[in-house]
């Protein structure tokens, strides 16, 4: 019976995605006494990583030398990518294990530790200024993540902070600053974002329209001044815009623009429970 050689279970290794898979291959490789190089350790710990397997992850990085491999900084960004954002002291630790391990972190690891911790605004934001003294700039990837924490955690204040102090954001980065602004019912600041945005030459599309209408739910006539202006521009408006123009509207006691949106869009967008229950929201509370 033939046997798969040290070649192409490593190769096999390389394509897998699976990290069941993969570590059934690299059981195999061990049990044959074939060598594990680098690239096979990491091509697991990327597929752990892809999974979300921080366990396991971290299991390979800390077992590494048992496979005669020395971890390098591909080993430790898969691990510190493994980690969902509500373990970003974890990704934290490992990070420090790398540089204690005189293991310089590149572009990819920064990143990857900043995603890492997009649910802690404090610890991104300071990672992201904390860059330049290790003599890595910030990429988008690290700009998008620290923005991304400053929306959940609504300080749209820091978050408008970021964006000015770095060149050229991209769509995501105004798309995440918006919604930021929108949380906070910030509206005009909203409104200066879509500006910016034309300075800048980036392209707003439907998530950029969609949060600045959100933004500007109380002011009905802007919001609506929104609502028509993406057919204009090709947008194609969804349920969620139609949500929040209905809401905007109903809001301002402007009932029967809510329900002139409702009838002008009920057949393309197909209204839904939450945009029905916007509208009987603020007529029960009239009524009241």
């Amino acid at each position: 019976e033939l046997q798969p050689s040290e070649v192409t279970l490593g190769s096999l290794v390389k394509c897998c995605a699976r990290w069941q898979q993969a570590l059934q291959l690299l059981t195999q490789m061990v049990n044959a006494d074939f060598a594990v190089n680098s690239v096979v350790l990491n091509s697991i710990v990327k597929a752990c990583s892809s999974a979300m397997r921080w366990e396991v992850a971290m299991w390979l990085l800390d077992n590494a030398q048992q496979f005669a491999v020395e971890a390098d900084v591909v080993t430790y960004t898969a691990a510190i990518s493994s980690f969902a954002p509500g373990y970003w002291d974890s990704a934290l630790a490992v990070f420090d294990a790398m540089r204690a391990s005189r293991i310089e972190a590149d572009g990819i690891a920064w990143s990857s530790l900043v995603t890492a911790c997009s649910q802690t605004w404090e610890v991104a934001c300071a990672l992201l200024r904390s860059m330049p003294q290790s003599s890595i700039q910030p990429d988008i990837v690290c700009l998008n993540a620290a923005l991304k924490a400053c929306e959940v955690s609504s300080v749209w204040d820091q978050g408008l902070a970021l964006l000015a102090s770095k060149q050229s954001p991209s769509l995501v980065t105004f798309n995440t600053a918006i919604s930021a602004c929108a949380k906070a019912q910030e509206w005009q600041w909203s409104l200066q974002l879509l500006k910016d945005m034309v300075l800048e030459q980036v392209v707003a599309d439907a998530a950029t329209f969609n949060a600045a209408i959100s933004a500007t739910e109380k002011k009905w006539q802007i919001c609506l001044a929104l609502w028509q202006e993406m057919p204009k521009i090709q947008l194609q408006r969804d349920v969620t815009t139609l949500t929040s123009a209905v809401s905007a509207c109903a809001g301002a006691t402007q009932f029967p623009n809510a329900v002139a949106l409702l009838f002008d869009a009920e057949t393309a967008l197909g209204p839904n429970a939450v945009t029905y229950a916007k509208l009987l929201s603020f007529e029960t509370n009239l009524s009241s």
